[in-house]
């Protein structure tokens, strides 16, 4: 009997020790073999996100520690998701040890200024409304600049929507414009935004191919730019000496200011006439 059980603790004492082992030589494999191949250590990004893999990382939270089946993917994507630039972001994991990230980028709708302590500083937005960058160094990426002077102030950062500050009119009327007829857009240099003593919007733009000022009022739309053209191609039929400096469409009829060339030119027979 006594050997028996001496057999069978013998017994057990082999399975519980191969158990051991065999865990053991299972946590040297995984550590050793598996874990170091599910470290996430690339980054796939599909879009034009103009962040270097260290930023994104940044952004995301990685540190070099995280696993394929630890990461939370919704969080990172949320996390790539605020970033100014980006407009929407999605995130899955792939072994071994890739992150995949699909991002869609804001893009620039247009360009406009803002007054930050006391200086102008450029401000570009998207067509949400969101300022998607500030004071950038290099040359401006819009076509089209936006004259939106933003006071009261002290600071504007990435991110912040222009939509939410008064008296600025929604991007969405720029967008409208661009999305509607793209080539007409094109023809815009830029939009001056001004208030009315009553608070109304005032808006006038600037031709591209004109030296003309043309002043629409509170809307400015597609119908409206085009009726504006019709008149500025009529009258610089004769060359651009012969157009005004400003046409002005706001109580329904184009009004006409002469420049200064027009006026010099319009005096220069009569000068000469009266020295004869």
């Amino acid at each position: 009997m006594v050997s028996l059980w001496l057999r069978r603790a013998a017994r057990a004492v082999l399975l519980i020790g191969g158990v051991v082992v065999v865990g053991l030589l299972t946590q040297i494999l995984i550590s050793g073999f598996i874990a170091p191949q599910l470290l996430i250590k690339r980054i796939v990004v599909y879009g034009d996100l103009p962040l270097s893999t260290v930023e994104l990382k940044r952004i995301a939270g990685l540190d070099g520690t995280d696993h394929v089946f630890d990461v939370d993917t919704h969080a990172i994507a949320a996390r790539i998701a605020a970033h100014p630039m980006v407009q929407t972001a999605s995130v899955r994991t792939r072994i071994p040890g890739t992150l995949e990230v699909n991002v869609v980028r804001r893009r620039p709708l247009a360009m406009s200024l803002a007054t930050i302590d006391g200086r102008s500083v450029a401000v570009v937005f998207d067509a949400s409304g969101v300022v998607i960058e500030v004071d950038p160094a290099r040359s401006p990426i819009c076509r089209i600049v936006w004259k939106l002077w933003v006071q009261h102030l002290s600071r504007i950062i990435l991110g912040w929507a222009r939509k939410a500050v008064v008296h600025i009119p929604p991007p969405a009327m720029a967008s409208s414009i661009r999305d509607r007829d793209s080539s007409l857009y094109g023809l815009i240099s830029e939009v001056v935004v001004t208030t009315t003593d009553a608070g109304a919007l005032d808006l006038s733009f600037y031709p591209s191919i004109y030296p003309v000022a043309v002043r629409l009022g509170p809307r400015m739309d597609v119908e409206a730019i085009r009726h504006a053209f019709v008149a500025l191609d009529v009258l610089g039929a004769d060359g651009i000496s012969h157009l005004p400096s400003e046409i002005d469409f706001r109580a329904g009829e184009a009004v006409y200011v002469e420049s200064a060339a027009s006026r010099s030119q319009a005096a220069a027979p009569r000068a000469r006439s009266a020295g004869a």
